[in-house]
């Protein structure tokens, strides 16, 4: 790990996979939020299910996208760490932020489940989970970056 911080070409001092994190994130966070402005601007007319469902998919799509060129260019900075296999905190770390996104989304769900129904149905549920759904992935970036941040180590 000390190797690879020294060897960090762009001066930034994070391991690959925090860069990996940061730029997941930016990401998600764009395509999201173009999604959910399109789903907000979308007339009464066309607020189905099937519409919210498409317009998702391009997100998702775009943000696979941008993410498949983004690697590569991110991997030019340090192409051996990039290569390089997680190592046991990488893994610690992967694992940590992955079961508080989890409880985050079950959190999420719970209350969507308990209350939405009552209130509201069709494509707005839809909506309000994949809302949860972005946000447990945020949550789990988010963890990431602050355990390497942190330099927690399992």
């Amino acid at each position: 790990m000390k190797a690879a911080l020294q060897g960090d070409e762009c001066g930034s001092g994070m391991p690959f996979r925090e860069k990996l994190a940061w730029f997941a994130l930016v990401t998600m966070a764009i395509a999201s939020s173009a999604f959910f402005l399109a789903v907000l601007r979308l007339a009464p007319e066309e607020q189905t299910l099937v519409r919210v469902l498409v317009l998702f998919t391009v997100a998702l799509t775009v943000q696979g996208v941008i993410m498949g060129v983004g690697r590569p260019l991110l991997a030019r900075g340090d192409p051996a760490e990039a290569k390089a296999p997680p190592d046991e905190r990488d893994r610690a770390v992967a694992h940590r932020a992955t079961s508080t996104a989890y409880v985050v989304l079950m959190i999420e769900v719970w209350v969507l489940a308990m209350g939405l129904p009552f209130v509201s149905a069709g494509w707005r549920l839809t909506v309000a989970l994949l809302l949860a759904m972005v946000l447990a992935d945020a949550v789990r970036y988010g963890a990431i970056i602050a355990h390497y941040r942190l330099r927690w180590h399992g």
